[in-house]
């Protein structure tokens, strides 16, 4: 049979695998580590206003490299809510874990795809799942709370029931937030939680709420 080579697209940055490669975008500076690669290849890297395009997510990166974006035209106000995003196929922003140090922004990853900085300005959402407002749970075993975060995502939680720290389980998949009854804690009719949650810029949502059990 006959074949035909596939035309390879050329751009200015040829990256060779078995080195490390620098390049710097203008908006931000990626960092391949040797060996990220198996193969030698024209990448291709495209930027736009705080955003950075590194080449397509079709192409796997066996090793975890570095993204670094300079934010000194930012405040430190403005800085606190600002995360390093990669943007799925929807343009959607997904939170990567984002190292923040004097005026630069770096991630670690090894998905290829479209960076930016996104700004997450709203709190997390707190909300009960099977009880309500100075309701009797004498029947409950146990508490079902809902958090989420749009954005950002959740990083933090914690709850005290009448002052006293409690363990919470969470369940990711259904964003939930649950705690086991401990009469151990419970020593009064009345019964204040408290539960704060943040999320990965310092956004802090507090849910207060009084129930009754004996």
């Amino acid at each position: 049979p006959i074949q035909i080579e596939k035309e390879v697209e050329k751009t200015e940055n040829y990256l060779v695998a078995k080195k490390p490669n620098n390049y710097d975008s203008g908006a931000a500076k990626v960092y391949f580590p040797a060996n990220t690669f198996y193969d030698d290849f024209y990448i291709d890297l495209e930027k736009g206003n705080d955003t950075v395009r590194i080449h397509n997510n079709r192409v796997a990166a066996h090793r975890n490299f570095t993204i670094t974006f300079d934010v000194a035209k930012y405040s430190e106000v403005e800085r606190k809510q600002l995360f390093i995003a990669r943007l799925d196929n929807r343009s959607r922003p997904l939170h990567s874990s984002t190292y923040k140090r004097g005026n630069t922004f770096t991630t670690r990853t090894r998905n290829l795809g479209t960076y930016t900085l996104a700004k997450d300005t709203v709190a997390p959402k707190i909300s009960p799942r099977n009880f309500k407002e100075k309701q009797w749970l004498n029947n409950y075993s146990y508490l079902s709370i809902r958090i989420s975060d749009d954005l950002s995502g959740i990083d933090t939680y914690s709850a005290t029931l009448n002052g006293e720290w409690i363990l919470m389980e969470y369940e990711p998949k259904t964003n939930t937030l649950t705690y086991n009854f401990d009469d151990a804690i419970l020593d009064k009719k009345e019964c204040n939680l408290q539960l704060t949650v943040t999320d990965n810029v310092g956004n802090s949502t507090i849910f207060e709420s009084t129930f009754f059990r004996k």
